[in-house]
């Protein structure tokens, strides 16, 4: 049974909301201030272009790196082996294949972006 209120009306929350309508004006309102915000924006890319190369140079540098300290700290936990029964040790691969793995997806995909250059950050806006 649906609630009314003194009067016999549904109260507000119950009712459909009116359907809205919009003009042509209000349209063309609507893609102009679309067009001056990519216009704004695009007016800042090749700054950000220069900070996303630098950041890529930065992520090739430093994905070897940081394989090479993971694997000198788990030789300071007792090193790697592939022997079995010694778990602690087999164990220790994990955070190295870890580390190694998700370095070679960050700089696949950095070659991959900057190759095809199909990626631009204002590509997708509608």
């Amino acid at each position: 049974m649906a609630e009314r209120t003194d009067d016999g009306t549904q109260p507000d929350w119950l009712r459909s909301p009116q359907p809205t309508t919009y003009s042509a004006t209000d349209a063309a309102a609507t893609l102009e201030a679309a067009a001056g915000d990519v216009e704004a924006a695009s007016s800042s890319l090749p700054f950000l272009q220069k900070i996303q190369h630098l950041a890529g140079i930065a992520s090739l540098i430093l994905s070897p790196i940081s394989i090479v300290l993971v694997a000198m700290w788990a030789s300071s936990l007792g090193g790697v082996s592939w022997a079995e029964g010694d778990a602690k040790r087999v164990f220790n691969w994990h955070p190295i294949l870890m580390v190694r793995v998700s370095s070679f997806l960050n700089v696949t995909a950095l070659i991959v972006m900057h190759t095809t250059n199909q990626f631009s950050p204002f590509s997708l806006q509608i």
